[in-house]
């Protein structure tokens, strides 16, 4: 019967989708919560004014008029590594379709119930996404609840909004080349480790790359999935709409290479 898998992956899932965005949104709770008042606030600008430029770039872009502002202290307190955080989610997640059942010498088991291997995989993803868009939107509720709390800090709902919404392709991505990995190695260290290297590798790239200036530093910021989340320009200007579309086409290929090379594999 289709849609079993997905049904049985969103069953067992939930409480950790639960998990994962109640931590999140606390984390942005206290983050929100301890500027309670102005005087903060302009400690926190004085504080930004003093940093060299490598670290505003760092922060994202650089303008430290607009960090010094409510929207600039949430996207760089918060938001900033926001996506570090749901990549570990997405990356534990995209282990749970193929690679710990294969480790724990069960995936055998499993395929051999009536079920294709292209549909384990889709169903999985499909269960993955809906519970890491759960995630997401608590932590949603809680930043939008710390903002009802803290009167300083007035910030649009459609800011944090888009800022939160921009979290999702990018650990989308960490979900679907995880996948990947594990569809295509039966090994779940080499899966893990290659997985924990890109979330990593990509972060450092990103952050050297914002660091400094020039074309070898563009060049290798283009090879980094964080430098497509850009938090800060999604507060200040909302949505990319190109940067969602790089990070979503990347995510597809992904699961079309993970469904290649899983059905063409042996199972270990």
């Amino acid at each position: 019967m289709q849609g079993v898998v997905f049904a049985e992956t969103v069953w067992l899932g939930w409480r950790g989708m639960l998990l994962w965005g109640v931590s999140i949104g606390l984390i942005a709770m206290a983050q929100i919560l301890i500027l309670p008042d102005v005087d903060m606030l302009n400690q926190f600008a004085q504080i930004v004014e003093s940093m060299p430029p490598f670290m505003l770039n760092a922060l994202g872009g650089g303008d430290a008029a607009f960090l010094a502002t409510p929207e600039g202290y949430l996207a760089a307190r918060f938001y900033s590594l926001a996506l570090v955080v749901f990549a570990i989610y997405a990356l534990n997640s995209g282990l749970n379709v193929t690679s710990n059942e294969e480790d724990r010498k069960i995936l055998d088991f499993v395929l051999s119930l009536p079920i294709p291997r292209w549909r384990l995989i889709a169903e999985r993803l499909a269960a993955y996404t809906l519970l890491l868009i759960g995630a997401v939107a608590i932590t949603f509720g809680f930043v939008w609840l710390s903002l009802q709390m803290t009167p300083v800090l007035e910030i649009e709902t459609g800011r944090i909004f888009a800022s939160t919404v921009n979290i999702v392709p990018g650990a989308l991505l960490v979900l679907a080349f995880t996948t990947m990995l594990g569809a295509l190695f039966s090994n779940r260290g080499v899966a893990a480790g290659l997985a924990i290297a890109f979330v990593i590798g990509s972060f450092f790239i990103d952050f050297i790359g914002s660091s400094a200036s020039g074309a070898l530093s563009d060049t290798l910021q283009l090879l980094s999935f964080y430098s497509y989340y850009a938090s800060t320009e999604v507060m200040k200007n909302g949505l990319d709409t190109e940067n969602i579309a790089v990070l979503l086409a990347a995510a597809i290929v992904c699961v079309f290479v993970a469904l290649w090379g899983f059905a063409r594999r042996d199972i270990a």
